[in-house]
């Protein structure tokens, strides 16, 4: 984030307390320094050697259908995939299950008093894989070193409003040892002191649900320049999570094994796999027995496969709320006629796409908030397709009708490349050429940083009940977001949201969503009806979009 977004979010905020984070306490336990090369495959690409497990072991595949971006917690990324894949080994301190709830992971409690300090209490319980407690003192050192200049995680710059974190990057200087706005209150206590006022709900969605421990006592003496490259990651000695990963290649597996000490109680399933498959070989490793689990965001599952995997007699299905958007990221820099970002969504059959598509599987929105939202008041009736008066407003445009805008898709999401080309055909109708160029996720997500596109979409999940930091930084950042839109009434009300009631929530995230629908800096296209399915003879596992791995250690496969 700017300094100048942080100024006016100061100014809006001004008056009210932040949070403090307390830190934990650490283990003198030592274990041999971990090999510092560049990470890189445990196994050769295209191999199937993660299916492979000692006699009489029981084993379950989980299949998704875009690649695994990282292993090393410290450079984990926005995608949904890495979070778990990594969070299976290393617990995050919070997460949500499948009812919006937060609940306790490695943390026992986390509270506020002011939406200044927030005190985490770890549980007592935890512990590392070779016995060493989790303390205060991980989370800590993790924090320091994920923020560090080497690291350069750019996925956790909101980390800005906490005391002590550079005000513009969020980051810290390498070597860092302690910060005001992380305070060690005993071993076991954490608090974290902000600059201006968090909610609750943000403090635990946007920073603990994804800050998951590493143990100091075995990389304390990395330098992060060496944590950012080593090979460790791909083996890990040392897990807090119910999975130790043993083998991966990340175009397609990585592969675990249960952590017998895990605090929880073992895993009753021996070892998990998650398999990176493409869409259309979800339906036929169902079939198969060869995918036992896809969950409902990991895994972009063809609307017209939906019907067969209902059908298969060894697979439940369950559909989840719709809380995953197809969003189209306009670059307003490149398109800065509001009429015309106006006129493109007017031109665009959205219901179509939703009954050609999805089948019926979806809904339409305007702005970032689904029927799932708790701040959703069904006030604000999404905007018709009208091509007619889409005509009508490009006529006012100044706009050279040669040029052809470089629309750019997860080549991953087989359904929207699809619909991609129908939205290109409709703009095509009101005068506006458009190129559609499917990529792999991480090179989408690369250009969109760069602004290297006109357009970019790209499947987006907000957590409803806390929808503030991705509209944050999606339509607040100015040109440091994918969209490059700036409203100070926006970061306004954004700022409103952190001190709010839940009242004043709804009214606040609702005004938002008009001024999306007015000006247009992004276009949601559709919202996904969210489809997991699990094989009959997995037992305690249930796909939904959140909380699915939360008690994974239950799973059981039954005859």
């Amino acid at each position: 984030m700017t300094k100048k977004i942080m100024t006016k979010l100061l100014a809006v905020l001004l008056g009210v307390a932040l949070l403090p984070l307390a830190a934990c306490g650490g283990s003198t336990a030592t274990t041999p320094a971990p090999q510092t090369e560049a990470a890189k495959p445990t196994t050769a690409a295209g191999t199937e050697q993660e299916t492979t497990s000692a006699e009489g072991d029981s084993v379950v595949n989980v299949g998704v259908t875009n690649k695994l971006s990282t292993f090393n917690p410290l450079l984990l990324d926005a995608t949904e995939v890495a979070k778990y894949a990594q969070g299976l080994s290393f617990l995050p301190l919070v997460e949500l299950d499948s009812k919006l709830n937060f609940v306790p992971m490695l943390a026992s409690s986390v509270e506020t008093e002011d939406n200044i300090t927030f005190t985490v209490k770890l549980d007592e319980k935890a512990v590392w894989s070779d016995g060493v407690p989790v303390t205060s003192d991980d989370v800590i050192w993790f924090i320091l070193n994920l923020m560090s200049e080497t690291m350069s995680n750019s996925s956790f710059s909101t980390f800005y409003m906490f005391k002590g974190f550079d005000d513009e990057t969020g980051m810290v200087p390498d070597g860092t040892t302690e910060v005001e706005g992380l305070v060690r209150v005993d071993e076991k206590t954490v608090q974290f002191v902000a600059k201006m006022p968090l909610s609750l709900e943000t403090f635990q969605n946007t920073f603990i649900r994804y800050i998951l421990p590493l143990p100091k006592h075995v990389l304390g003496e990395m330098t992060p320049e060496e944590l950012k490259t080593s090979t460790w990651f791909n083996q890990p000695e040392v897990v807090s999570g119910p999975y130790r990963m043993t083998e991966i290649d990340p175009a397609h597996y990585v592969s675990y094994v249960a952590n017998d000490k895990y605090f929880r109680g073992r895993p009753k399933i021996d070892r998990l796999n998650i398999r990176v498959r493409t869409p259309s070989q979800i339906l036929s490793g169902l079939k198969s027995g060869e995918i036992d689990f896809v969950q409902n965001t990991m895994a972009a599952v063809p609307q017209e496969d939906f019907a067969a995997i209902e059908a298969l007699d060894n697979v439940n299905v369950a559909f989840d709320n719709p809380v995953t958007s197809n969003i189209i990221f306009i670059n307003t820099k490149k398109i800065p006629d509001v009429k015309m970002r106006r006129a493109m969504l007017m031109a665009i059959d959205r219901q179509q796409l939703v009954d050609g598509l999805l089948l019926g599987n979806g809904e339409i929105a305007d702005g970032f908030l689904t029927s799932a939202s708790p701040y959703n008041d069904g006030s604000l009736e999404p905007v018709a397709y009208d091509p007619e008066a889409a005509k009508e407003l490009m006529a006012q445009v100044d706009w050279d009708a040669s040029r052809v805008l470089d629309f750019k898709v997860n080549s991953g999401d087989q359904t929207f490349v699809n619909g991609a080309n129908v939205i290109a055909a409709q703009l095509a109708e009101i005068g506006i050429k458009v190129q559609v160029t499917p990529l792999d996720l991480d090179t989408l997500l690369a250009d969109a940083s760069n602004h290297d596109c006109d357009m970019m979409a790209v499947q987006y999940t907000l957590a409803p009940v806390d929808p503030f930091p991705d509209i944050e930084w999606l339509v607040a950042y100015g040109e440091d977001s994918w969209t490059c839109y700036d409203n100070p009434e926006v970061t306004r009300l954004l700022g409103l949201t952190q001190q709010a009631t839940r009242e004043e929530l709804t009214q606040h995230y609702m005004a938002i969503d008009r001024i999306m629908q007015e000006e247009v800096p992004i276009i949601n296209t559709y919202v996904l009806g969210s489809f997991g399915a699990s094989a009959k003879r997995l037992q305690n596992a249930q796909a939904s979009v959140y909380g699915f791995f939360n008690q994974v250690e239950t799973w059981e496969l039954v005859p």
